[in-house]
């Protein structure tokens, strides 16, 4: 879809949210979760508070559960969490500004296998995705990487901001999706520090509050796993070597659980390296590869050589060392 047409959508839908008097608003009551941003050794780091107004305690966080609010028949939507420039104990300097991009498609908690799971691939299409706005501009969520908002935060001009996410039921339009525990993973971006590392935002649909806890530990799986371990299991073996190569040199749509561990929508060569990397036993790699090259064309097969040769570098240049 056009960028001009997409963001003409939502300029209508905060338009029309608006005049229900729900946008502006809820914007500005300033309540709510927040997501601080700070720095760690040059790089962004997500926090959360024990207090939302006045923060004296800050830790580290990278799953942040916030709720959906009623706003209307079949409109289910909130501007939390607040985004929060964290200047004091971090060292950020006047000037600094964050971005963000989409990381992921909307992932949804499946409370059978304790899971997030993307919605598109466990609901019947058109499956339900997630309006993203910032005044007249708006992202879709979609099935991989997406680039997102510019210069949506600055410490120097004011260190708060807030986006609008909206639930639309049938992927397109703000219609009724079924309760239950939302995620959408985000990564953060800044013109004087390294990107974040991703972030999952969950958003509660009237779901139970036993989902919680375990919707939670879902996310953190998401966030704390390694490059190459596709199925956040917490480790790289066989089957995600096998997700990769069924993905291998698709150049758009991709994310993590694809093989896509360097946030470009695609799975490559980098990818791969990142993979053999991390794989549980280095010395299976090649013949784990031999298995799996009846699911890779002729020019992954290449790569897979190349890697080989760049994991026998590194280690000659570590033994040397």
């Amino acid at each position: 879809m056009p960028v001009s047409k997409l963001q003409s959508q939502f300029a209508k839908l905060v338009a029309a949210l608006a005049c229900f008097g729900l946008a502006t608003e809820t914007a500005q009551a300033h309540e709510g979760p927040r997501i601080w941003l700070g720095q760690t050794d040059g790089r962004i780091t997500t926090y959360t508070s024990n207090d939302d107004f006045d923060p004296t305690n800050y830790l580290q966080e990278t799953a942040f559960l916030v709720d959906f609010d009623n706003l209307g028949p079949g409109i289910w939507a909130t501007d939390f969490p607040g985004f929060e420039s964290r200047r004091s104990g971090n060292n950020l300097t006047s000037g600094t500004i964050f971005s963000f991009d989409l990381a992921g498609p909307l992932l949804y908690f499946d409370s059978s296998s304790s899971k997030l799971q993307p919605a598109s691939q466990i609901m019947p299409a058109p499956a339900p995705r997630l309006a993203i706005s910032q005044s007249s501009n708006g992202l879709l969520s979609g099935t991989g990487f997406l680039e997102g908002f510019p210069h949506f935060s600055y410490v120097q001009q004011g260190n708060h901001d807030h986006l609008f996410f909206t639930l639309l039921g049938d992927g397109t339009n703000v219609s009724d999706a079924p309760s239950g525990i939302w995620g959408i993973p985000l990564r953060f971006q800044s013109n004087r520090l390294q990107d974040s590392p991703w972030v999952v935002v969950l958003f509660n649909k009237q779901a139970p509050v036993a989902q919680f806890g375990p919707a939670y530990q879902a996310a953190r799986a998401i966030t704390d796993a390694q490059p190459g371990d596709t199925n956040f299991d917490g480790s790289v073996n066989f089957l995600d070597l096998l997700t990769l190569a069924r993905n291998y040199n698709a150049t758009n749509g991709r994310w993590w659980a694809d093989g896509d561990f360097n946030f470009d929508g695609q799975v490559g060569f980098t990818d791969l390296l990142e993979l053999a990397r991390n794989y549980g036993s280095q010395a299976s790699f090649d013949a784990d590869w031999a298995r799996a090259q009846a699911l890779i064309p002729e020019p992954a097969t290449l790569a897979a050589t190349l890697v080989v040769g760049a994991l026998c570098l590194r280690r000659k240049s570590r033994s040397s060392n």
